[in-house]
């Protein structure tokens, strides 16, 4: 009778393991495909206040890089950081500074350029 239920607790235990398992793999799925919008815009603020030392509340959507005086070399690091926290590569090698600037211009472009990157390595 004993060993039954020592056989019963090891069949559970295994199965709750294989449970934990699945899980993780369910939880870290929908870590890395369900990424919002605001979570790409605030990662996107976050790398500008460090990289320009500006206040928070004078970055927004919609100024421009050029304004928080962000250059084009300045833009270029801010996407490399932005391909190493988001595990992509952001294309953009070949362009030249008016292309560059003419594609990741403010939070909002870069934004919008890293969701769609994203969205089609899902």
């Amino acid at each position: 009778n004993n060993r039954s239920i020592e056989n019963s607790m090891k069949g559970a235990i295994r199965k709750m393991s294989f449970l934990m398992t699945q899980y993780r793999s369910v939880l870290d799925h929908i870590g890395k495909d369900y990424i919002t919008e605001e979570d790409i815009e605030e990662k996107v603020f976050e790398l500008v206040r460090k990289q320009t030392g500006i206040d928070p509340k004078q970055i927004t959507l919609n100024r421009k890089f050029v304004d928080l005086n962000l250059d084009s070399v300045a833009v270029v690091e801010l996407v490399f950081s932005l391909e190493e926290t988001f595990d992509i590569s952001i294309p953009f090698e070949g362009l030249d500074e008016s292309e560059i600037k003419k594609h990741f211009y403010n939070v909002s472009s870069l934004a919008d350029h890293i969701e769609d990157l994203l969205q089609k390595n899902a």
